[in-house]
């Protein structure tokens, strides 16, 4: 069998589901926090870069972050309790938020980071509590007070015009019409009937234009209807319910619901109104009528179980309430910023106070931006929320706002979470050309012997080897061995190769490149080495 050896010239071919004797030599089972770069080859996900130390933020918190723009990125977290801080993401200050009310803590307290989920829309960040049922208000629209109207639709003489109230007959009989002098009149007649029916203690009724309004005196319900006239439509009485808007008075009392019921048989097409008069502030008269909600209607929901919001308030605070009229109206927050700058008249030292930890020590070069003239300034330290810089105005600053970026220390550093990043690869076969996966020898499959891993920029990774019939193998790859660099320098290194024995046939194993140190990763190129022999066996 012939010794040979063949490079797989990068890995950034993607994951791909199809069998490994059709994929790409380049091709992935899986990956998990890698990324391809043509550049920089299988990339481990970044790391982080030092902006500063959240201050007073707690161990068991839930995360969220919010890009606003380019300029404004912040860091959010809610305690398990529902207390809220914001952070900037570009300086690491803790922003200030206004007062919130207990209630809003209530919705967001919770005990797993599944439990909250957040959605931006400009400067609002809603909140919605996944533990939280959403209930109905318990607040409704007004109780229906049973009343009734009777329209006046036509004026006759030696006519009888009766309303039956539970069963009680109220009438007016026009005069005849055989004397001239004999008035008779809409208002003569509602007149009549008005007295007739207050003339009972136990109802009460007003005449409005052409109708009459009636109603128990203790608010109770009752019986009515009304007749007159030849073919008893000269008088039309009316409970809750017409059956056409043509049937609503034109003047009437304010603030009173009717139902309008469309077809018989149906319910979707009945609606109410409500009586709404002309004139501003009173109480009955000419009017119209709107449309309403029915009596003893729920309204709404109940703001409290319903998701909350976070808003950027117009001078940089943040205000975390419910979405509800009444917090709205209350909301405007009181100025705050990441840190101010005081200076004396005539002096040159200036002083720094921030609103959270600063985490500086003396020495510190910080970047200005604001507050005094911009440029790089040398910091002492006096406490953990103030230090002074030396300036050359000496002009008199007065708690002026100011804008500062640090790097905190002056050494090279890496930094990142300590995750898992797992990639593994297909089986090996010899590859006559990489024109397509098709080009694979499935038939005769090589035994491979080591395979050597090329890495750029990379710290410690390691290589597991699992097969059939024997032990898992597992091999760590430090990258910098002992004694050829400094112990204060990271253990990274620039172009490296790692190697890996295997023994075992290219299909009979697998081989994954794991990463779990904070450290850069990065894999170029892999080369197998084994022995092939295609037994005198070509394929055309």
């Amino acid at each position: 069998m012939a010794a040979i050896s063949q490079k797989l010239a990068n890995l950034v071919g993607g994951v791909s589901q199809q069998p490994d004797s059709v994929k790409f030599s380049n091709q992935l089972r899986s990956c998990d926090n890698y990324y391809p770069d043509f550049t920089l080859g299988l990339a481990k996900r970044p790391g982080l870069q030092a902006k500063g130390k959240l201050a007073n933020a707690v161990d068991d918190g839930t995360w969220f972050h919010i890009f606003r723009d380019d300029n404004e990125k912040y860091i959010f977290q809610f305690s398990r309790a529902g207390a809220l801080k914001v952070w900037d993401a570009n300086t690491g200050f803790q922003q200030t938020v206004n007062t919130v009310a207990a209630e809003a803590i209530t919705y967001a307290t919770h005990k797993s980071f599944d439990d909250l989920a957040t959605l931006q829309i400009n400067d609002y960040i809603f909140v919605l509590n996944r533990t939280v049922t959403a209930t109905a208000n318990s607040t409704t629209s007004p109780t229906y007070q049973p009343f009734g109207f009777a329209n006046i639709n036509t004026v006759a003489f030696n006519t009888d015009y009766t309303i039956t109230i539970d069963g009680i007959n109220f009438s007016h009989t026009t005069p005849s019409n055989a004397s001239g002098s004999t008035q008779n009149s809409v208002q003569t007649i509602i007149n009549a009937l008005v007295s007739a029916i207050n003339g009972n203690a136990n109802y009460t009724s007003q005449g409005i234009g052409n109708s009459i309004f009636i109603r128990r005196v203790n608010n109770g319900d009752f019986s009515l209807k009304a007749t007159g006239g030849t073919t008893n439509t000269a008088i039309e009485a009316f409970k809750e319910i017409v059956t056409s808007i043509s049937q609503l008075p034109r003047e009437f009392i304010s603030d009173r619901r009717i139902k309008v019921e469309g077809s018989a048989d149906s319910e979707v097409d009945n609606y109410w109104v409500t009586f709404v008069p002309s004139t501003a502030g009173q109480t009955s008269g000419v009017g119209h009528w709107e449309e309403t909600i029915a009596p003893d209607t729920i309204l709404g929901m109940n703001p409290t179980t319903l998701p909350h919001v976070i808003i950027r308030e117009a001078n940089g605070t943040f205000t975390y309430r419910q979405l509800d009229e009444t917090s709205a109206n209350t909301s405007a927050g009181t100025l705050g910023g990441a840190a101010t700058v005081t200076r004396a008249s005539g002096s040159t030292t200036a002083t720094v106070t921030t609103t959270s930890a600063h985490g500086l020590t003396t020495g510190n070069l910080i970047s200005v931006t604001a507050g005094v003239a911009v440029g790089n300034y040398s910091i002492t330290v006096l406490t953990s929320t103030t230090f002074t810089i030396t300036t050359v105005a000496t002009t008199a600053l007065n708690s002026v706002n100011f804008i500062f970026s640090c790097l905190v220390t002056a050494s090279k550093f890496a930094v990142g979470y300590k995750y898992e990043a797992i990639a593994e690869l297909p089986a090996f076969y010899f590859v006559k050309s990489e024109s397509s996966g098709s080009n694979k020898d499935t038939l005769n499959i090589p035994r491979i012997n080591r395979i050597k891993i090329n890495s750029y920029n990379s710290g410690p990774y390691r290589a597991l080897v699992t097969a059939e019939g024997r032990a898992d193998f597992s091999v760590s790859l430090p990258q910098i061995n002992a004694n050829y660099y400094k112990a204060d320098n990271i253990p990274i290194i620039r172009n490296a190769q790692s190697t890996v024995p295997i023994l075992a046939k290219g299909d009979q194993f697998t081989f994954s490149l794991i990463a779990d140190s904070p450290f850069p990763t990065s894999f170029t190129s892999l080369t197998w080495e084994g022995t092939y022999n295609n037994k005198g066996i070509q394929s055309l």
